[in-house]
Formats: structure tokens, sequence, C-alpha cells
């Protein structure tokens, strides 16, 4: 327990870490009077051409979904669907909660997952770099647990630092609709989808935090997780694509590629034409935390491996 109170006040003490935080709250700033200084309220005359593009694109989409209905199941015809048409979708310039907050969403989630990145690389990599772990490790001489100690605080400081600004992120965005803006109508579903994004940003952040961790853990240096991400985007998730697609064209499997999977987790899924086979393909939710949780658990145990194993000094 004192190990990791210890460990608990390192990493709230950090300076890099204050920076960080400080950043992340002027990005979210910076966001939110975007949208503000984007949104008003709308007008009578607004909310009556609303009402008419609605009512005209009502009709023209119910044609649409009748013939799609003679050819196709009702699942496959749902995007047609008219009852899937609201007023409020052809109200311009103004700021709507409903329909905006999942965009916004994946902007906090590349926030975050920097953010988580770049903290935990930091919180081990400096130590080992500085020497700080060697004199931890000579009051408590226990390399495993010291480490793992260290890993838990910083996933648990995250996690908690990620619900607190999604909360803080959402909360804003909702006060601005319900001010400037339109909220629009919110079911009870339309807050469990958005809880369930939420939670899987914040799994991400936390896959991207154990990742950063262990190659920082591995290379002695917070640059050495910086480097690999670097590395990783431009050699392959770049220049692997780019020869892959000149050399060989018929190949398409997206399932090559990190950020595919990241795609994947974050929107629930999409699907993708395999020029292989010929054949249209999903790339689910579950496969996707599947690979992005076997990455996380590979370079844990990898870093584990090597703390055990070398001299730290």
């Amino acid at each position: 327990m004192r190990l990791i109170k210890t460990e608990a006040n390192r990493f709230f003490s950090r300076r890099f870490i204050m920076v960080m935080m400080i950043a992340l709250v002027a990005a979210f700033g910076l966001t939110v009077l975007t949208v503000m200084s984007a949104s008003e309220t709308p007008s009578a005359e607004a909310w009556s051409y609303a009402r008419e593009e609605a009512d005209r694109v009502r009709a023209d989409t119910t044609i649409k979904y009748q013939n799609c209905l003679e050819v196709l199941t009702p699942s496959r015809c749902d995007d047609l669907n008219p009852a899937h048409v609201e007023t409020e979708d052809f109200i311009y310039g103004t700021f709507n909660f409903r329909r905006s907050i999942n965009g916004l969403m994946f902007v906090l989630a590349a926030f975050l997952a920097l953010f988580g990145y770049l903290v935990t690389a930091s919180f081990i990599g400096s130590e080992l770099h500085s020497g700080g772990m060697t004199n931890l490790l000579l009051w408590r001489p226990e390399r495993l647990k010291v480490l793992g100690t260290k890993l838990g605080v910083a996933l648990a400081a995250i996690t908690l630092i990620s619900a607190v600004f999604t909360v803080i992120y959402v909360g804003m965005f909702y006060g601005i609709a319900a001010t400037t803006g339109w909220v629009g109508y919110l079911p009870d579903v339309f807050w469990e989808d958005l809880t369930e994004l939420a939670l899987r940003i914040i799994g991400l952040t936390l896959v991207g935090s154990v990742v950063a961790f262990s190659i920082a853990t591995i290379g002695r240096h917070t640059a050495a997780a910086l480097g690999a991400l670097m590395g990783y985007i431009v050699v392959w998730e770049g220049g692997a694509r780019v020869v892959l697609s000149i050399v060989f064209p018929e190949i398409s499997e997206y399932t090559w590629y990190l950020s595919s999977h990241i795609a994947a987790w974050l929107v629930g899924g999409f699907d993708y034409w395999d020029r292989i086979d010929g054949r249209q393909h999903f790339l689910d939710l579950t496969e996707s935390g599947l690979t992005l949780g076997a990455v996380a658990l590979l370079f844990a145990l990898l870093a584990f491996t090597s703390f055990k194993r070398r001299d730290i000094a």
C-alpha cells in the first residue's frame, strides 16, 4: 500500500504530467470555443426552411425505400427509411448536440489517446533514464512488483483523468446546445450508445498507455516510445500502404493495420471490400478489441521480461 501511495505521489507531482494536463484543458477549450463561435439559436425562418426540406426528403426517400424493399430485406434498406429523417437535421449554422456529439467524441479520443501515450511513456522512461528507478529498487528490491505497481498506478490515474475529462467534455457541449444551439431528441438508447463509446475511448487510451509504458521500459527512455510511434506511422501505416497498393494492387487487407482496428473499435465496426476473394467483409468490434488487447498484452510481456533480466543501472 505504501508503494502504491508513493507511485501515485510520483505520478501527480511530475511537472510534465501537469503540463500535459494543462495542454489537454487548452485543447478542450479551443474545441469548445470553435463550436460556440459557429453556433447560434435557430430562428423561426430557419425552422420553416427545415420543415420544408424535411418534408421534401421524406417524400423522396419514401419512394426509394419502397423500391428497395422490393428487392432487399428491411435491414438492408434501413438507411433509406423515411422515419430516420428529422426536421432538426436541416437546421444549419446551429450546433446540434444529438447530431454532432459522436464526431466530437472522436476528437476526444485523439486527445486522450495522445495524452495517455505521452504521459505513461514519460512516467517510466524518465526514471529509467535518470536513475530514479535504480534508487527506488534499492528501497524496494522487487523488480516486477515495482514495475507492475508503477504501471497499475499510471493506468488508474489515466482512467480517472479520462473519465473526468469525458464527463466535462460532454457536459460542456450539452450546455452549448442547450443555450445557443439545439439539443434534439435524446432517448435512453442515445445515452447508452454514447456511454459505450466513451468507455471504448477510455479503453483505447489505456491500450495506448500500456504500449507506450512498455516501449519506454524496453528502450529506457521516453523518446523510445515516441520514436516507435512515429516509425510505425511512417513506415507501416503510411509507407507500407502505398507500396502494397502499387506492388500488389489486388491486396486490400485492412486487418493488417492497427489504424483499421482502432477505427472499427471506435465506430463499432465497418465493411470493407477484399479484392482477393471478391467479397465484402466486416471488421467487427470484437475482433478489433481482441487485436488491440493482444498488442497491449504482448508489449507488456516483453517489457516485464526485459526489465526482469537486464541490469538497471
